[in-house]
Formats: C-alpha cells, sequence, structure tokens
C-alpha cells in the first residue's frame, strides 16, 4: 500500500523589514523538499506559497507537475491540510495561522523570516511552558536548512499517522 503523501499549507508573503535573501534561500529550500517529497501545496494566489510551487515548476519539472490552482479565501487554504509552514506574513497570513491553529493543526513558523511568522513563533514560545518539543527545535533554526530538515521531519511523522 502506498503511503499517503502530506498535504501542506505554505503561507506568507514579503513584508517589510524581511531579509529578501533569507527569504529567497526558503523558498528553494521548501522548493527541493516539495519536489522530492511530493508533497501537496495549499497555497493563496500570492505569496511564499505559490513562489515555492512556482520555483519547482522553473526548476525541477517533475513528471506530472501540470498545473496548480490557488484557492481563494482563508478558510479554503487551510482547509485539508495536515501541517502549515510559515514564512513571512502580514495580516492575511496571520488569519491563517488563526484558523489552522483553531483547527488543531500543527504550525510551523520559520521565525527568522520575520513578520507573522516570527510573532507567530514567540506566541508559540510564551505559551510552550514545558520548554521541548518542536517549539524548541522551531526555536533553534536559523537558517533555511535547518527549517526545511524540520519540516521534512515532521511530514514524515505526519506521513506516517495518515
Amino acid at each position: 500500500m502506498e503511503a499517503s503523501r502530506a498535504r501542506v499549507v505554505i503561507s506568507g508573503s514579503r513584508v517589510p523589514g524581511c531579509d529578501p535573501a533569507v527569504l529567497d534561500e526558503t523558498v528553494a529550500a521548501l522548493a527541493r523538499l516539495v519536489a522530492v517529497s511530493g508533497a501537496t501545496v495549499n497555497h493563496g494566489p500570492v505569496g511564499i506559497g505559490i513562489e515555492v510551487v512556482t520555483y519547482v515548476a522553473d526548476q525541477f519539472r517533475p513528471a506530472g507537475f501540470a498545473m496548480s490552482a490557488a484557492r481563494f479565501g482563508r478558510e479554503n487554504i487551510v482547509h485539508g491540510a495536515d501541517l502549515m509552514i510559515v514564512v513571512g506574513g502580514a495580516s492575511g497570513t496571520a488569519a491563517e495561522v488563526t484558523i489552522a491553529q483553531a483547527l488543531g493543526m500543527q504550525v510551523l513558523p520559520f521565525g527568522p523570516t520575520g513578520g507573522t511568522a516570527a510573532r507567530t513563533l514567540k506566541a508559540m514560545r510564551e505559551a510552550d511552558h514545558t520548554g521541548d518539543g518542536y517549539v524548541a527545535e522551531l526555536m533553534t533554526c536559523t537558517t533555511p536548512t535547518q527549517f526545511t530538515a524540520l519540516v521534512e521531519h515532521t511530514m514524515n511523522e505526519i506521513g506516517t499517522l495518515l
């Protein structure tokens, strides 16, 4: 029996105060992960998610990768996903994070990208009274490579639960 592929939300955007080079590296690292894993990606009509999917199409040209349709509406972007990845972002991303958290979805913000990702990670750290688990792991991620490795590990864990 073939294992189910993870469905991930990639949410976020390039906002003032974010380092464009870190965002570029993060998009490339997430695109490599998506291309290798075959994960299904939910994303909005603009932002980091569509950048990742476009990078996959342009750089990796995976077989059977014919098109990607953006989802409209915050609930639709989050609906049906197993995991949310947050990179940068502004108020729209914050709304999607709130929906994902209300649904009990695991949210992985990459704090060094700034914006909503940094604010979400800070709030998660403040709410994490144990100081261990995946929030502590997220706090150690300072590079796109480290963050993507944690995302991959999390996707593999989710894949075994589906």
